[in-house]
């Protein structure tokens, strides 16, 4: 019985991230001297990736530059003071499932969209060159839209395939442990960890968040997000965000029944009452049908193997020179 067909769908920046803070110490090609951390351990994520799971198809999400609408959108935030217990309520400790990952809260001050996220560092900027160039050599399309982001292409693309009647069978592996993106889970879609091979389905996600994919906005607006800098609610971690919406179902729900919630989380949703809507809408991921692409642009074909070595001899690859060349012998044989 001949397997699916498989999309990865490559979450590029943060994949380009992830690969230069891999390796702690600066590296440099002996050839041009440039740096060259970043392109070396992503250049292994696409040889593990051709290699080990054999895609049938492969496309990368691309971070347009300059501002999305989800900068534009956070400036109609309200000004929200710091939420005082109210007298005889004991403010409850505090959610910590998910201590590693802090949120903001209602009461803190809205600065800029995605304000805290640390800046780029300029080796990193230097590096993405050589990674597009990687990519070309691979054949893998980059795909990137003026006012989205990466996420919303991947969104327009997963949601696009799935419905195509012409592909009713084909698998989409997005390669990301972006939380904002289980939103798409389903049960052809999953987020996968190519570094550790996880995979994340809608199994694994009730059992990691206690929600379901339709859920997830809601759950991302109650929590918020200090990396982005969306505010959730004052005291509302993951795991009471999860028995909230297991019980009312849904945010809109929460807050048309909110008189049945008590104490101190009724307090708090009703001085977050204003926000939550916007909140809500930032973490939406947008589809944009005007997007071009095709699945077969993304189809895998024979590597040019000739002209990659020559690139990571530019490099100083040598070690990957035996990847490929086992990759290339593989890919004659199939």
């Amino acid at each position: 019985m001949r397997r699916p067909e498989t999309l990865y769908l490559i979450d590029g920046y943060a994949s380009i991230f992830r690969a230069y803070y891999a390796i702690r110490r600066p590296l440099h090609s002996p050839v041009t001297g440039e740096q060259t951390q970043g392109v070396l351990v992503f250049a292994q994520m696409l040889l593990k990736l051709f290699s080990r799971f054999q895609p049938d198809y492969v496309v990368v999400a691309w971070d347009a530059p300059g501002r999305t609408f989800r900068d534009d959108l956070y400036a109609q935030y309200p000004s929200v003071g710091q939420a005082e217990a109210p007298a005889g309520l004991a403010q409850p400790a505090p959610d910590t499932d998910e201590a590693a990952t802090p949120t903001l809260v209602s009461g803190e001050r809205f600065q800029q969209y995605k304000g805290g996220r640390r800046a780029s560092p300029d080796p990193l900027h230097q590096q993405i060159p050589r990674i597009r160039e990687l990519l070309d050599l691979f054949g893998i399309p980059v795909i990137s839209r003026p006012g989205l982001e990466a996420d919303d292409i991947i969104a327009t693309l997963t949601d696009r395939l799935v419905a195509d009647p012409a592909h009713p069978d084909l698998r989409v592996r997005i390669v990301s442990r972006d939380k904002d993106l289980e939103q798409l889970l389903s049960e052809r879609v999953t987020l996968f960890d190519i570094h550790t091979e996880t995979e994340m389905d809608v199994a694994a996600l009730w059992e990691k968040r206690g929600v379901t994919p339709a859920q997830v906005v809601d759950f991302l607006a109650l929590t918020g997000d200090a990396v982005d800098n969306i505010p959730g609610v004052d005291g509302i971690g993951p795991r009471t965000a999860a028995k909230l919406i297991q019980q009312f179902g849904s945010l809109e729900n929460i807050l048309e029944h909110i008189d049945q919630v008590k104490g101190w989380w009724r307090e708090n949703l009703e001085t977050a009452g204003p926000h939550l809507p916007l909140s809500r809408r930032l973490v939406t991921l947008e589809r944009d049908p005007g997007i071009p692409f095709s699945l077969e642009e993304a189809r895998v074909r024979p590597l040019p193997a000739a002209e990659i070595v020559q690139l990571f001899d530019q490099l100083g690859f040598s070690r990957l020179k035996t990847a490929l060349t086992c990759l290339t012998e593989q890919t004659t044989e199939d």
